[in-house]
């Protein structure tokens, strides 16, 4: 490690000449890449992790071992497109207030409410995981702020990916739709 210097190791360098769109060996961060890297960008590549890793555990891997960043990034990815969706989110981690914004949003532009599974799911999150540290952190535990329970909680990766997917999808909708509609009118929100 004492031949580590940092102006021959650095993982954060400027784009290598002859690099082309053939390269797959690392990807551009930041920048006007192109199609840029917008919050729904960011957003897609949390459920895209998860995703991932939900099929390696399906193939074989130990779940337990990515039982963590499987659950912290679908909870990225979910807080995300609810601050894209409500337009003058607060900058906590919290979701309960977010569902609260997401029911006056889909009410005041659609005249409905979401359906209570979706509501439900978001707020079970939130219950495990309020702050957004729970899966990221040994130190907070996870348990249901809700009931108290502590302990062993099973997770069905095949559940979780069929509810994530019909939750994310339907959050991922509602912003395009309002993209599409903002294009439309002659504004981007």
């Amino acid at each position: 490690m004492d031949n580590m210097q940092p102006k021959h190791r650095r993982i954060f360098v400027d784009l290598p000449e002859g690099i082309d769109e053939t390269w797959q060996h690392g990807a551009l961060l930041g920048g006007i890449a192109e199609g840029g890297y917008d919050r729904l960008a960011i957003a897609d590549s949390y459920k895209l992790a998860s995703e991932l890793l939900i099929e390696r555990t399906l193939q074989g891997l130990d779940g337990y071992e990515l039982v963590y960043p499987i659950l912290y990034n679908y909870r990225q990815c979910l807080e995300l497109y609810l601050k894209i969706i409500v337009k003058q989110a607060p900058r906590k981690h919290g979701l309960s207030h977010l569902v609260k914004a997401l029911e006056k949003h889909i009410t005041s532009h659609y005249g409905a409410t979401p359906p209570q599974w979706v509501t439900d799911l978001i707020l079970e999150i939130d219950e495990f995981d309020p702050a957004g540290t729970a899966f990221r952190y040994d130190e907070v535990g996870v348990f249901s702020r809700t009931t108290g329970d502590t302990g062993e909680f099973w997770i069905d990766f095949h559940q979780l990916k069929k509810w994530m997917d019909g939750l994310l999808g339907g959050l991922r909708k509602l912003i395009l739709d309002r993209e599409d509609t903002a294009t439309v009118c002659g504004r981007r929100s």
